[in-house]
């Protein structure tokens, strides 16, 4: 996961031209996919999101072959709403996982009156604290070689 500290907000002249080719070949296959998942669904092949995916990557690619300002610019703005967006998808999906998945069990646990079995309830015991017995001598931790 990215972490807006993580963002590289300083990228030099190299990586920024490798991230925009990089962004070329993932948005045109994107607008391929796009293209073909609405085929699928209207029955008729539509090439504009491939072809609107493809333009702004290549005006990308061109801008930051052509100045390392924009290109830094252009990185920088896409790293920053990569990670907004995982970030809110990582949000969405643990509270998604917890009420759609841990409240319902804990719920039906608790309306059948059962306890975790890993926890047996013993209203005369004061803890559940178990003592271990200390497998070997205490002080061999003192004599290490």
């Amino acid at each position: 996961m990215i972490a807006f500290r993580d963002i590289d907000t300083s990228p030099d002249k190299r990586s920024i031209r490798r991230f925009a080719i990089t962004l070329l070949i993932g948005l045109s296959l994107s607008g391929v996919a796009l293209s073909e998942i609405a085929y699928w669904v209207r029955g008729s092949l539509s090439w504009v999101p491939f072809y609107l995916l493809s333009g702004s990557a290549l005006l990308g690619l061109i801008l930051s072959f052509l100045s390392e300002k924009a290109g830094r610019t252009i990185h920088i703005v896409w790293h920053t709403i990569s990670a907004a967006i995982e970030w809110c998808l990582s949000l969405i999906s643990l509270v998604l996982m917890y009420y759609l998945a841990i409240l319902p069990v804990a719920l039906a646990m608790r309306l059948c009156k059962r306890q975790s079995p890993l926890t047996p309830v013993d209203k005369d015991r004061p803890s559940y604290w178990v003592d271990s017995q200390a497998k070997r001598d205490l002080a061999s931790y003192f004599r290490q070689y």
